[in-house]
């Protein structure tokens, strides 16, 4: 009786007959892409995987723009492949982008009499979707991290800016929040609380340059947590 090949020839014999072996670029198909990564992690390939990873690395960014991930093409597929290959660097971001572009609901108010309430995190995609679990866990820690950054009404260097803040804070900067699930969308909330024209409504010119520099580091800070949020070890992928 033959004795049954090696699973290194058999892998060969695969990437042969689908003309893998030839190198791969950073405009091949994410299939192809997918495919080489996934299996070269299985059966332990380390130099496919590296040159593999290189190109799908490529794709996504470690630390994205506001709004950029809702751009990325097969980005559930890509954080579900980041899942199951363990591929902690670029956790953070896929995940984040999952949250971005999917169809979550908050059902519990974010505000109780008692201060920040843990929302009840629903979504369309069945429960049994490992990855939107994954995800919905993260979602009560942004909330839990963003919403007192986001409630808590902005103070500028002066009497009269932080009383100008203060009037416009809620029409602003919390209502859009709560219309369009900001409040666990932190990149893209603080983006758009620059980009209004506080200038315009009689914020001083040292103030408006103050409160840029601190939502900069708000943002910094939110993607710090997010990557310890994020990590292998992180009790959001408990099964």
């Amino acid at each position: 009786m033959t004795s049954p090949l090696p699973v290194s020839i058999l892998w060969t014999m695969f990437l042969n007959r689908h003309e893998i072996l030839r190198p791969l670029q950073l405009d091949s198909s994410f299939t192809k892409i997918s495919g080489i990564l996934r299996a070269s992690t299985q059966y332990e390939f380390p130099r496919v995987r590296e040159l593999a990873l290189s190109c799908f690395s490529k794709k996504y960014s470690r630390r994205p723009a506001p709004y950029e991930c809702a751009h990325w093409t097969h980005l559930q597929e890509a954080a579900q492949l980041a899942l199951d290959c363990r591929l902690q660097e670029l956790l953070p971001s896929l995940l984040y982008g999952v949250i971005l572009i999917s169809d979550f609901h908050v059902e519990e108010d974010l505000i109780s009499p008692t201060g920040i309430s843990t929302p009840h995190v629903d979504n369309e995609v069945p429960a049994t979707s490992y990855l939107h679990t994954v995800c919905g866990r993260l979602i009560k820690k942004i909330i839990h991290h963003f919403a007192p950054v986001l409630f808590t009404v902005a103070t500028g260097d002066h009497m009269e800016c932080t009383e100008l803040l203060a009037d416009h804070w809620m029409n602003l900067a919390i209502q859009p929040a709560i219309d369009d699930s900001g409040v666990y969308k932190p990149l893209e909330t603080l983006k758009r609380i620059q980009n209004i024209d506080w200038a315009s409504l009689g914020l001083c010119e040292e103030c408006c340059k103050a409160k840029r520099e601190e939502w900069d580091e708000e943002a910094d800070s939110f993607w710090s947590k997010l990557e310890e949020w994020t990590k292998l070890d992180s009790d959001i992928y408990l099964s």
